[in-house]
């Protein structure tokens, strides 16, 4: 046994230098890809050569390696495992090939998302612009607070109690009313200081200078 084994070393080892392909050196030494890698182990050698030419044996599977197709799915579509699969790719040679195309796969899958992911937030920009322009001056101003870039708290007072904040507001602009913030929040669980960080966030001020404000909670009146 150990004779037969020695003999198929040398029988590799000489006609390595004459051949061009792994399905070459297979035919050579009658051999199949899965024994002469395990023989380039046992000499202690790297399996497969980088020079040789990978061997395309298996059509089910060879197809798949030319789209860079996941192992996973090559298993599943070729019936085996997927670390058979990828022991396949390895043994003929054929492993370097597959990651190039696998890479070049996800690099265009990439391309594809980033796409799609372009064009859908384009489409959701448009569809907020609409919605926007539909919404009146109250609930405009309470979206444009609520969404702003600069809110770090977007969960803290409802959108709806907001945006009737500034309905009061602008109430106040209508009727020429010199309302004092404590009137602007009553009843809308607004705090004192959030409501003036919401007017100062769309760029209002209060209708009381602070000079004029002799307490939080008096109301002001024309």
């Amino acid at each position: 046994m150990l004779k037969a084994k020695e003999k198929r070393k040398k029988r590799i080892l000489k006609v390595l230098p004459n051949v061009n392909s792994i399905e070459e050196l297979c035919e050579a030494t009658g051999l199949r890809p899965i024994t002469l890698g395990k023989y380039f182990k046992a000499m202690k050698r790297v399996w497969p050569p980088k020079r040789l030419k990978p061997y395309r044996m298996r059509p089910e599977i060879d197809d798949y390696v030319d789209s860079g197709t996941d192992t996973t799915e090559i298993g599943e579509l070729a019936g085996l495992s997927r670390q058979r699969a990828h022991q396949y790719l390895h043994e003929n040679g054929l492993y370097g090939l597959w990651k190039e195309k696998r890479k070049k796969a996800g690099n265009h899958f990439k391309i594809i998302r980033k796409g799609l992911i372009t064009r859908l937030a384009d489409a959701l920009v448009k569809r907020e612009e609409q919605l926007f322009s539909e919404l009146n001056w109250p609930e405009q101003k309470a979206w444009e607070y609520h969404f702003g870039k600069q809110r770090s708290n977007k969960a803290s007072h409802p959108i709806t109690n907001v945006a009737e904040f500034f309905s009061r507001y602008q109430d106040a602009l209508i009727y020429g009313k010199r309302l004092s913030v404590s009137q602007l929040i009553e009843g809308l669980e607004i705090p004192y200081t959030t409501a003036l960080s919401i007017l100062r966030r769309v760029e209002l001020k209060p209708f009381i200078k602070k000079g004029e404000n002799l307490g939080r909670e008096r109301l002001y009146a024309k």
